[in-house]
């Protein structure tokens, strides 16, 4: 009769210190939508954000060219958008202004369901994914 406290695995291990080699494979989809004017991707956005409260995070050269566009659709839609500007650049990029906009989303009524649009490219980009994954668990 075999020892009931011996483990046999299906498939053979390596010896100790060879190394495991593991693949992964994802096929995540998501819509992209190209756009040759900024009032019809504000549309899109708008429509994408539809009933939800909204916080955006941009960088200055960003809300100086296309800021007060979106801030418009979005009011002309209903929203009441809160607005985090950082200075442009790679700086900007920093612990200490995830921590920064994460008390600022604490500060509001910005819920799980909610949104955050990452208003720009690069630096603005990485750090708004950054922030909404750790802001309540992940908030879209």
């Amino acid at each position: 009769m075999p020892d009931p406290l011996r483990i046999v695995d299906a498939i053979p291990l390596p010896p100790p210190g060879a190394p495991v080699i593991a693949r992964t494979a994802r096929q995540d989809a998501y819509p992209v939508i190209v756009c040759t004017a900024p009032e019809t991707a504000y549309g899109h956005v708008c429509d994408r954000v539809a009933g939800r409260a909204v916080a955006i995070l941009t960088d200055d050269t960003v809300m100086s060219l296309y800021g007060g566009g979106l801030l418009a659709a979005l009011r002309d839609r209903g929203a009441d958008p809160l607005v985090r500007v950082l200075p442009a650049g790679e700086p900007s990029k920093s612990v200490e202004e995830a921590v920064a906009a994460w008390h600022w989303l604490a500060a509001s009524d910005i819920a799980r369901r909610d949104v955050l649009i990452a208003f720009g490219g690069g630096v603005v980009a990485d750090l708004g994914g950054w922030v909404a994954s750790g802001y309540m668990r992940g908030i879209p």
